[in-house]
């Protein structure tokens, strides 16, 4: 078996007057390799996905995983310049070789200016791609705006459960044991 993973994680606030633009994501982004290095032994959710999938004998490949800090809204450009290269770079691993699932590590209340759902978005995406064959699995905070949209695009939904975020080594691992 063969599982992707990445994602976006960002917890919108409204409040805030200072918006993540292109720039922001790119400078922020981990990629491939790089994000695998960087979360390798750590009790994060890759790390979580990573020791899981070593545990059952899956082969875990990275996409891509942004981390934006608690701000306004994206802007509409940076979000869909990340939606797209991160749904072509999980299109292109598997045309070279087929994956069997994707796992994404999402917040659940992400906003760009026009996505009042970015995570919503981020699956139809993702939906539009694979179809609805692919088995996605989502691990996500426990106080996500978590719709039903969300829910119905995803085979998979594991939130956290503790407060301060000490279980999200576990949800992603569940959420691995999951798909």
């Amino acid at each position: 078996m063969r599982i992707i993973a990445g994602g976006l994680e960002h917890e919108t606030n409204s409040f805030s007057n200072i918006a993540a633009d292109k720039e922001h994501v790119l400078r922020i982004m981990s990629v491939g390799e790089d994000y695998v290095r960087g979360c390798t032994g750590v009790r994060c959710m890759m790390g979580g996905y990573i020791d899981e999938c070593r545990e059952l004998g899956i082969t875990l490949e990275a996409a891509s995983k942004v981390t934006i800090t608690p701000c306004a809204p994206t802007k509409q450009d940076a979000y869909e310049m990340y939606r797209d290269m991160f749904v072509q770079q999980i299109w292109d691993a598997h045309c070279k070789n087929p994956i069997d699932a994707i796992a994404l590590n999402i917040h659940g209340a992400a906003m760009a200016d026009g996505y009042p759902d970015l995570e919503s978005d981020l699956l139809r995406a993702l939906r539009a791609r694979f179809g609805d064959k692919m088995p996605i699995g989502m691990t996500l905070d426990l106080h996500g705006n978590i719709t039903p949209e969300m829910l119905s695009l995803s085979d998979v939904t594991v939130a956290f459960k503790e407060y301060p975020h000490t279980d999200t080594y576990e949800a992603a691992r569940l959420t691995i044991r999951l798909l």
